[in-house]
């Protein structure tokens, strides 16, 4: 039973959370509920669970977003989804070949 009450007072923080009308966002940039803003990242960092990202610049890009989302601010993130990541392929970027060893394994 206390396991139950520490996931349901969870589930009503984030639903007070996801439904506030208090953030920054709204006061100060309302117009963008409509027309929300698109960043457009190679990678997003979000968390460690997710391995989709590869660096320093995927890291900041999850950042920003989840900055975005403290503050109310609606933003839409478009990336690259990568099937593996790039350490399984041998050191080969993301898994893209370029044209001089495209024939090549």
């Amino acid at each position: 039973m206390v396991l139950q009450g520490l996931i349901n007072y969870a589930y009503r923080r984030q639903r007070e959370y996801l439904e506030a009308d208090c953030a920054w966002g709204v006061r100060h940039a309302g117009v963008l509920r409509t027309r929300p803003v698109g960043y457009f990242s190679a990678e997003f960092g979000l968390h460690e669970s997710m391995p989709i990202y590869s660096g320093g610049l995927g890291v900041l890009a999850g950042d920003h977003i989840k900055s975005a989302s403290d503050l109310g601010i609606p933003l839409i993130g478009i990336g690259l989804f990568y099937g593996q990541d790039s350490a399984s392929y041998g050191g080969r970027g993301a898994g893209l070949r370029s044209r001089g060893n495209a024939g090549r394994a």
